[in-house]
């Protein structure tokens, strides 16, 4: 999907990353990918940890690497004061969130909506539940 939306380079393996960068995220929550990331960025970068890891999972971090390359670790969760950014850029049309969305289903539908969810099934990668017409 980032590709889709002209974000690169993007990968969806280690493997296939080639070089250092100024900014890596992390998508995933998968520590050997939170890692990777760490790991592929330049001195001075920023490494943006945005995947929902579980609660117990732990990573194994440079300390010296971050100090001495100057590294930047930032947590998001993409809740603290940021939804009405995201309301006023979406309304103004500078950010295009349709090839996000998936399939929308009523509330009557949400088991509908949890299997096509659950399954991969159908397009975009939101499921959406709307009020019942």
């Amino acid at each position: 999907m980032a590709a889709t939306l002209g974000l690169g380079p993007c990968a969806s393996s280690v493997d296939q990353l080639d070089g250092s960068f100024e900014v890596a995220v992390d998508a995933t929550g998968v520590p050997e990918a939170i890692e990777a990331a760490f790991d592929a960025v330049d001195r001075g970068g920023t490494v943006l940890v945005f995947g929902v890891a579980d609660v117990k999972a732990r990573v194994s971090l440079s300390p010296f690497r971050i100090f001495n390359d100057e590294i930047t670790l930032t947590g998001s969760m993409a809740v603290l004061d940021s939804f009405e950014t995201a309301v006023r850029l979406m309304g103004s049309g500078q950010v295009d969130v349709s090839p996000l969305l998936g399939t929308a289903f009523d509330l009557d539908h949400y088991e509908e909506a949890l299997t096509a969810m659950r399954s991969g099934a159908g397009r975009g990668t939101k499921t959406q539940l709307v009020p019942c017409k």
